[in-house]
C-alpha cells in the first residue's frame, strides 16, 4: 500500500481533472459482499466510492464501506486497477480486499439489497455486475495465501498440506526410478 501513496499525491496533483476513487471486496466466511445500486450504472458491486481530499485510499475506503454498510472492514491489500470515465471526467480507482468480522448489513440509500456471495459462485453474477467477479475467487484466495485472513487459517493450512502432498506423491515416484 506504500507504493499506491506516491501515485496518490501524483494523482492529487491532477485532481482538478481526474476523480479518484476505491472499492473494496469485503470477505467473510468465504463470501463476498455484492450491493445492488439504486443510482446509474444501476448493477451489483462492491462498496466504494470517491476519496475525500487530504483522505488515503484504507481512509477513504474504510468511509465507504462504513457509510454503504454500516461494517467496519480492515483493509488487506490491493487487487486490481480499473481507469474510465464518470460523470464525464476521467476516474481512476483501486479496488482492494478488505476482510470484516461481521455480516449483518446496514444498507444506506445508494443501495437497494446486499448478497453475500460463496466464492465458488461469483463467476454466475459476471452479467449483472460492471466489476470483473469472476476474477475475485483468485484475488481472495492470494489474499488468504499471502496474508492468512483470519477465520479462513486452519482450512488455508488444510489446503497447503494437501497440495504440498499431491506435489510429494508426484515427485516420489520420478525420484526412485533410477
Amino acid at each position: 500500500i506504500g507504493v499506491f501513496s506516491s501515485c496518490l499525491r501524483w494523482l492529487r496533483q491532477k485532481e482538478d481533472f481526474m476523480k479518484i476513487a476505491v472499492a473494496g471486496i469485503l470477505v467473510f466466511e468465504w463470501k463476498a459482499l455484492l450491493l445492488h445500486r439504486t443510482e446509474p450504472p444501476v448493477c451489483w458491486g462492491p462498496p466504494g466510492g470517491e476519496l475525500k481530499d487530504d483522505e488515503s485510499f484504507t481512509d477513504g475506503l474504510k468511509r465507504e464501506v462504513f457509510e454503504e454498510t454500516g461494517l467496519k472492514c480492515t483493509v488487506v491489500m490491493p487487487v486490481e486497477t480499473w481507469a474510465g470515465m464518470h460523470d464525464d471526467l476521467p476516474m481512476q480507482s483501486i479496488t482492494f480486499i478488505c476482510e470484516c468480522n461481521d455480516s449483518d448489513v446496514t444498507l444506506s440509500e445508494e443501495h437497494d439489497a446486499f448478497c453475500w456471495v460463496p466464492f465458488n459462485e461469483l463467476s454466475k453474477w459476471k452479467d449483472r455486475t460492471d466489476f470483473d467477479v469472476a476474477l475475485w475467487g483468485n484475488y481472495i484466495r492470494t489474499a488468504i495465501y499471502h496474508k492468512n485472513l483470519s477465520g479462513m487459517q486452519n482450512r488455508t493450512w488444510t489446503c497447503r498440506r494437501l497440495w504440498l502432498r499431491r506435489v510429494w506423491a508426484a515427485v516420489m515416484p520420478i525420484r526412485f526410478r533410477f
